[in-house]
Order: structure tokens, then sequence, then C-alpha cells
């Protein structure tokens, strides 16, 4: 990238990777021939050639800026999983669950006889990005919905587009359903399935607000089958003062450098190493969803939204994952918000069960027809 910048601007003089493209006296025909020679000597996996502008610049354009823009294009192209064979005529269905990080978690869904019909794609978060210096990125979920539907825009070119959003996901897909509305696509089904809605009850104490945070690091880490250190017992009294946010930061952030304390030791096996990349995956993930909590576009209303329910609770005396009214408020008219319960199902078990394929499979067809 710096090459490409020190031919455009043919220049002695040093531009460094924080040095911005119009304080360097750029301008727009520099620009198109830098992003030219981007799209030349930056590919896909495929071998295809990467279109820069398949999501915004950065507003701040360095040498730093646009590789890592383009390395998380890149990214996130490359992550989208074709669970099937591939049918041109048959319609896409992009598939979100980032926490989880496994484009599996959706193969269930690709191997039901009720959705033979679609092709299902689902988004694939393997455990590298956290070694990837565009880590700080992706715990912000505006810009992990950015790159999601500019990669979404790559796999299928042609309007309408059809998206499902499991747990976290039903977050990114409502937050890519916005991004995508500025990329002028048609989003034409945006099923949400089991997800809780992006806000948060102002009357939640700090302490319950750590303990939810601390269930969850539980969760992943029974979900990985990891036995945690004995020095991972973060003391919440270190977080009671705090404001939600930094609680988020510091908590998570604690959480994450004592799994990174322990993966560098160097005395795990190759097989702990993965899942310690999982977890620290999962977390960064995490701290996006609750961040969303507190930053959510309350402006922001889409024309219809799928919410699907499991009845049954995700933990005991817990309930149900989907507060329904929560999602009404995106909808510009609450009427447009159909809902679809699954009975006697927990959250880990709706991806799998049949009567939801069917109920799902009986809206598509409804919109396609």
């Amino acid at each position: 990238m710096h090459s490409i910048w020190k031919s455009v601007f043919n220049t002695n003089d040093s531009i460094y990777f924080n040095s911005e493209f119009y304080a360097l006296g750029g301008n727009s025909q520099q620009l198109q021939t830098i992003l030219h020679k981007v799209s030349q000597q930056f590919t896909l996996s495929n071998g295809e050639p990467i279109e820069p502008l398949l999501a915004p610049l950065p507003k701040q354009l360095t040498i730093a800026s646009l590789t890592k823009h383009v390395l998380l294009l890149q990214y996130y192209i490359d992550s989208f999983t074709f669970l099937q064979d591939y049918q041109p005529k048959k319609p896409n269905i992009f598939c979100l669950h980032p926490v989880s990080g496994i484009a599996r978690a959706f193969q269930s869904l690709a191997n039901s006889e009720h959705m033979n019909q679609f092709n299902i794609i689902a988004l694939d978060a393997p455990a590298q990005m956290l070694v990837s210096q565009s880590i700080e990125l992706l715990t912000n979920l505006n810009h992990i919905a950015k790159y999601t539907a500019a990669a979404m825009c790559y796999h299928q070119q042609e309007n309408p587009l059809h998206m499902i959003g499991w747990s976290f996901g039903g977050q990114l897909a409502l937050a890519c359903y916005h991004q995508l509305q500025q990329y002028h696509r048609n989003v034409a089904y945006c099923g949400i399935i089991d997800a809780r809605a992006p806000t948060i009850d102002a009357t939640c104490t700090n302490e319950s607000y750590i303990v939810r945070l601390w269930v969850l690091i539980t969760l992943i880490a029974e979900h990985l089958d990891i036995q945690l250190p004995e020095h991972f017992d973060l003391e919440p009294l270190n977080y009671l003062h705090l404001t939600k946010q930094d609680i988020i930061e510091q908590l998570l952030g604690d959480a994450t450098n004592v799994i990174e304390t322990w993966l560098t030791q160097g005395n795990v096996t190759e097989a702990m190493s993965l899942k310690l990349k999982q977890f620290l995956a999962m977390l960064v993930v995490s701290k996006a969803n609750f961040t969303a909590s507190l930053h959510y576009d309350p402006d922001f209303l889409v024309d219809q939204l799928y919410v699907y329910t499991a009845s049954a609770p995700r933990l005991v005396n817990e309930h149900s994952e989907c507060d329904i009214s929560a999602w009404e408020r995106f909808c510009k008219d609450p009427h447009s918000l159909q809902i679809q319960h699954v009975i006697d199902v927990d959250h880990f078990s709706i991806i799998k069960d049949e009567g939801f394929f069917k109920s799902l499979r009986n809206d598509l067809e409804a919109i396609l027809s």
C-alpha cells in the first residue's frame, strides 16, 4: 500500500502510514488511481480483485486506514461460506451468528428438506481475526455491519436480499439492514431468531450488569469445554463504581488479558490454543453486543421484521431470549412485525428445529411469491 501511494504522489518526500490523503495534496483523480492499483494488487481467496468501494472509505484516509479497510473487506467476503452446492437460480439466504464464529451452526438449516430451494450462505468468523490489527474495529457493531453488508453485496449483486440472524446475529442483521439501505440495496426479508433487541433496561443495576457479563464469560468457557484458571476470578467490586460502558470495557478487557496471558505462556496444547483464540474471538464480538445495547439508533426503522422466539428459557430461571415488544420499536408500523413462536424449544435448539425450518420456509415462500 505504501508503494502504491508513493508511486501515485510521485514524491521523494516521506509518506507516513498515518499521513492523511488530502493533507498530502491528494485529489480525486489520484484517489481513483490508488483505488485502481489496490484492486489490481489485493485479491480475494478466489483470485478476484477487491473492489475498495464496496463499502464506504474511511473518513480519515491514510495508508494504515485504507489497508485495514481492504483487509476487512477481504476477510468478510472470504468468511461467507456456502453450506450446500451453490445453485445460481435459487434465492440466497445470508445467515449471521458471529459470536460462535462457526458457519456450521447453520448446517442443520442447510440440510433440512424444508430449505432445499434456497442457497444457505453463513458468515464464518475464524479466530485469526484476533491476531489481526483490525481487532479494534471488530468491537464496534456498526463496523461489523459495514463490512458484513458489503460482503453480502459482493456475493449477491442483484436485489432483493434475504437474511436471518440468530442470537447476537439478530442485532447484527438489524444493523446490516440499516447499512444495506445506505448502500441502496433492497432487503425483502430479515428474520430475527431468538435474539435480544439492541436496547437496555435503564433500571438495570451495575451489579446485575456485571453478573450478566460474568455469566456470559462462563457460558463461553462451557461452550468451548475450557476449565477457567484460578486467577480468572475477577473481583466484581472493582467494577461497581464504573459506568456501564466502562464495565464492558474493563471487565471484558481484563478477561481478555487473562486469556491472552494464558495463551502466550507457551505451555498450552495446539488444541487448547485454538480454543483460547476462539474464546478471545467470542469476547470481542460479545463486547460489540453489549456496546450495541447502549448505542443503538432509535430513529432507524424498517418496513418489516420476522421474529422467531424459543419459548423455553436459555438458562434455568431465565426468561426467553427474545422480548417481542423491544423489536416493535424498529418497525415503521408495529403491525408489520411478524411473529412466529416455536413452542418447547430452547435458544440452542431452535436453529435445529424442523418446526422452525417449516415456519421460515413458509414466510420466505410468501415473500418470494
